[in-house]
């Protein structure tokens, strides 16, 4: 199926952006996206050699392994992306990644191809949906587990105030200290995570600078 095909299933309500699309994919749960172009290119664990010139810039990458042409699919692994090209700087087959290189096989070259070309596997994105939507249940009933401490610690402070009153009785405790609080509740669900949960959290508010302990 094609990225634009994906774009639409995940229902993604911004225009089309390969850019941001690729990137998403990559990130969450790591969709695997292919192309058929075939390909000269040299093994990465031959590693590259990285030449510099008289000005001490970098001025190209020499592939120290032997090259070949590498025929049918092949998975994104790193690339260049512009409005309707890809740039594609390192690609796995099977259990080999490899560099593109130029004609003589000597440097390392991004290979261009449209952006039209790339795919992904119908059943390899079921997949990524169902572990993306996973996820996100699993997430968002931790969050709500927190809160709802959270919401108990603030009652405590001041049953008769609103959260951020009660926050302001308990005299607004930073971030790290408030997460030692919640700590003291139960280690366990607030064992990590401190930064998303403040991030999502929606009961009270924090002063600017409130991050780290006041000296």
């Amino acid at each position: 199926m094609s990225l634009k095909h994906v774009w639409t299933d995940l229902e993604l309500v911004a225009q089309f952006d390969s850019g941001v699309l690729i990137e998403k994919l990559q990130a969450n749960g790591h969709l695997h996206i292919y192309f058929n172009e075939p390909v000269n290119a040299a093994k990465t664990t031959s590693g590259l050699e990285y030449i510099m010139d008289q000005y001490g810039d970098h001025s190209g990458s020499m592939v120290r392994g032997m090259n070949k042409i590498i025929e049918g699919p092949k998975i994104l692994e790193s690339a260049l992306i512009s409005s309707d090209h890809i740039g594609i700087t390192q690609f796995r087959q099977g259990p080999d990644s490899f560099y593109p290189v130029d004609e003589s096989g000597m440097w390392h070259e991004h290979v261009s191809i449209p952006l039209s070309q790339l795919y992904c596997l119908r059943n390899e994105f079921e997949q990524y949906k169902q572990k993306i939507k996973t996820s996100s249940k699993i997430s968002n009933g931790k969050q709500a587990k927190r809160e709802q401490v959270l919401n108990s610690v603030l009652t405590n402070a001041g049953a008769d105030l609103h959260h951020q009153s009660s926050y302001e009785r308990m005299g607004e405790p930073t971030r790290d200290d408030l997460w030692k609080i919640l700590q003291g509740r139960d280690r366990q669900l607030f064992a990590s995570g401190k930064d998303d949960f403040f991030k999502h959290q929606r009961l009270i508010s924090f002063k600017k600078g409130s991050r780290t302990k006041k000296k």
